[in-house]
This record gives C-alpha cells, sequence and structure tokens, in this order.
C-alpha cells in the first residue's frame, strides 16, 4: 500500500521457508526504510492484495479472508472484524482502487477454487459489495491497474498519460461587464463548473466597478486589468490577483496606462501575461501593449505601437506564442472599414510582434 509519501511492503514468504510478519517501509523522499512490528500478524495475509486510501492501507484475504487497515498516521495494523471479505480464503488477488473505494478480483482458494468475482471495498464503511458483469472468467494472479497513470495501490490525484502532471480543476471565472442595477454586475465575479455545467457568485472585485477589461491567467492565479466604470479614473489601473485556491482577489499591481485600458486583450502562459491595444485617452496611447512578469508582478511595455488604436479585440495562445487578430480601429465612426482584419504573431521569447 502507499500514502503520499511512503510505501508500505507486509508479509510474503521467507527464503528459506515460513511467512513473514513484518511490514517494511519506505520513503519516497529518501530511498530509503526499515522493517517494523505489527499489532496483529501479517502472516496469514501472505498473498492477500492492497489498496490505499488517503489516509490508511488496506490488506484482503492472504490464507484467510481477512481485512487489515493500517493507519498511515500511526502505522499499527488492525483487523476489521465486520469487514471479511464476501468469499472463504482467497490469495493471489488483483487490486486497484482510488480515495474512497478499492477493487478485488480474481485469486484462488477456498472449495470455490480459483475465483471470478470482482468486490468493491467502501473505505470510509468497510462494506464489500458485488460488481455485476464480472463472473464466469476464473483469474489466477492476475495484475491490478489504477487510475490512468497512477500505478495499482497508489494513492495521488488524478494526472495525464503524456507527461503526467496533475490535471487542475475544470473551472473558469467571468468577472465585470455592465448591467444589472446601478451598474452593480462592474464589479461581480462568478464561477463555472464545467465539470457540472453550473454557476456560481464568488468574492468579488473589490471597488474596481469596471468592464471592458482585459484577463489572463495561469494554473494558480487569475488577473483582471484595467477596464472602465467608476468611482474615478484612478482605479482603472488596478490590477486584480485572483488565487484560485482561497477565491479572493487582491490588488497586485497599477497598469501604466491612463484609466488602465478600454476594451484590452488579454493572453498569457505560466510566467508571462500581456495586455493591451484598446482605446486609452490620447493617440499616443493606442496600441501599446505591456508585459506582466507573473513571478516578480512587474510590469513593462513591449516596444512598438503595434495594433494603432484597435480594441476588442481578440487573443488565444499556448506556452511559447500566442495570436492577436480582429477588433475595431475605428473609434469615431461606425462603418465597415473600421473592422480589423489583420493577425499578429507574438513569440514569448523575444516580446515581439510580426
Amino acid at each position: 500500500t502507499s500514502s503520499e509519501t511512503h510505501g508500505y511492503i507486509g508479509a510474503g514468504y521467507w527464503p528459506s521457508g515460513g511467512k513473514d510478519s513484518r511490514v517494511f517501509k519506505l520513503s519516497y523522499s529518501t530511498d530509503s526504510g526499515s522493517n517494523f512490528s505489527t499489532l496483529n500478524s501479517f502472516s496469514a495475509a501472505t498473498g492477500g492484495s492492497a489498496t490505499s486510501s488517503s489516509d490508511a492501507g488496506y490488506v484482503v484475504g492472504g490464507d484467510n479472508n481477512y481485512t487489515y487497515k493500517l493507519p498511515f498516521s500511526t502505522d499499527a495494523t488492525n483487523r476489521l472484524p465486520s469487514s471479511n471479505y464476501p468469499l472463504s480464503e482467497v490469495s493471489g488477488q488483483g487490486a486497484a482502487g482510488n480515495t474512497t473505494h478499492g477493487y478485488h478480483g480474481g485469486g484462488e482458494g477456498g472449495p470455490a477454487g480459483t475465483r471470478s468475482s470482482i468486490y468493491k471495498f467502501n473505505y470510509a464503511t468497510g462494506g464489500w459489495s458485488s460488481i455485476t458483469g464480472t463472473t464466469g472468467v476464473a483469474r489466477q494472479n492476475p495484475y491490478g491497474g489504477g487510475a490512468m497513470t497512477i500505478p495499482a495501490s497508489v494513492f495521488g490525484n488524478f494526472s495525464r498519460s503524456s507527461d503526467n502532471e496533475v490535471e487542475p480543476k475544470n473551472i473558469g471565472y467571468l468577472y465585470s461587464g455592465l448591467g444589472g442595477p446601478g451598474n452593480s454586475s462592474r464589479s461581480n465575479t462568478f464561477k463555472l463548473d464545467m465539470d457540472l455545467d453550473s454557476w456560481s457568485l464568488v468574492p468579488s472585485m473589490p471597488s474596481y466597478h469596471r468592464y471592458h477589461g482585459a484577463q489572463f491567467g495561469n494554473l494558480t492565479h487569475g488577473f483582471f486589468v484595467g477596464g472602465y466604470g467608476t468611482p474615478s479614473p484612478s482605479t482603472f489601473t488596478r490590477v486584480g490577483k485572483m488565487s484560485y485556491s482561497t477565491e479572493t482577489i487582491s490588488s497586485s499591481n497599477s497598469w501604466p496606462n491612463p484609466y488602465g485600458g478600454y476594451g484590452m486583450t488579454g493572453v498569457s502562459n505560466q510566467v508571462k501575461g500581456y495586455a493591451g491595444a484598446g482605446y486609452q485617452p490620447g493617440p499616443s496611447y493606442h496600441g501599446r501593449i505591456y508585459k506582466y512578469d507573473i513571478p516578480t508582478e512587474t510590469i513593462t511595455r513591449v516596444p512598438g505601437n503595434i495594433f494603432n488604436g484597435i480594441k476588442d479585440a481578440s487573443a488565444s495562445g499556448n506556452e511559447t506564442e500566442s495570436y492577436w487578430g480582429g477588433g475595431y480601429n475605428n473609434n469615431y465612426s461606425h462603418i465597415d472599414s473600421g473592422n480589423w482584419t489583420q493577425v499578429q504573431k507574438l513569440t514569448y521569447s523575444s516580446d515581439t510582434f510580426a
């Protein structure tokens, strides 16, 4: 079995004969460990199977149908008398599990001989239930599999099969806007759970009544920049920083542009955020792009005046580059010629557009 910090290997046969009741505890950080004695003998669990919850390991079967619990906080094993495996003694099972349930199947032993059933064990209740549709195929010493790339019996978060990166929660945030009683929606922040297709209201921008701002973020924080609203122009330059883990918003820095920028566009990778273009007071500010260094929370201007007053454009990108396009470049007359068709590519390594 396994916790997040240690692995536990128990029972087994001595090379000279006989059965071992000790457990070997291995530290992942040091690649070292030692044996320790158990309060309840594991010798009868030789050939048993095991899975792990977030706080304990569970060993099932062997020379009997007992279920043992090994709390990671105490390393003191104990049998769960009311949680015997539904069949008689069974060894050589395959087992797999997640943080809430373990699955044990196949194996051999007892009057029935080789097993074909699979049973589900609830860590919280200690109860067993049968998995339907799994009989008819006898399995001796099968192998258990974990969730995606997680090995059997190892506790951990879901991770991608391509690079073993832990997936973030499937959540997005939307803030600000124009509307509602007294334009109250300008500071609202909403949370979208994309697994459940549900919305909820989370703590909003602290007195930043703004709309038409820019947004960008990484795996841990979201940033809200610029916009237009009330109570005064001085508030429009604030950068709101949201911590996803706590869903709280604070000010991190001020955007250099006067008024922060109206109709800006934003995009980022894990360490750099970019926002700009938009309509700012005076032609000299039209088209400016600024870079936000996420680790240091510092802001510098990207050289050049790339967008010549474009506002309400769109941007998308990956970890190395982004693409900016569309928008509107005639701030004084609503005519078709004001629509912008050019696309600019921003390379993050050089902070250059082309």
